[in-house]
């Protein structure tokens, strides 16, 4: 999404432009936006068979698909080692990554490989 800032000092007009993927700007700020399922943020969608999507959210557990809606879980190795948060989205399956919604961390949602997560308690 294309949003508008101006910058401190500046006078009249729009100072910049900048795009964000899945955000908005609004008043020189990022406004984070969720995506629904199947969302792409860079504007397409992401193709999740409908087979699938209905076991993920009825917390049906497959080889495919380990983790469901709701599950915490904590990172275990890449970029957000350590982190912890709640499954909220199948991002794609080849490889299997989702979308996780991070506990009460400052940084947002994050997408993380199957491979690189575990459950927590």
């Amino acid at each position: 999404m294309v949003g508008s800032f101006r910058r401190p000092g500046c006078r009249g007009g729009v100072a910049g432009r900048v795009r964000i993927a899945g955000s908005q700007v609004f008043r020189g700020r990022v406004v984070e936006h969720r995506l629904p399922l199947n969302a792409d943020p860079l504007g397409g969608t992401v193709s999740i068979p409908d087979e699938v999507s209905e076991q993920f959210f009825a917390g049906t557990r497959t080889d495919l698909v380990r983790f469901v809606l709701h599950d915490a879980v904590r990172v275990t190795s890449g970029a957000n080692k350590n982190r912890t948060g709640a499954v909220v989205s199948i991002f794609s399956l080849e490889p299997t990554t989702y979308l996780i919604e991070s506990g009460a961390e400052p940084w947002g949602d994050f997408q993380v490989a199957q491979s690189d997560i575990e459950l927590t308690e």
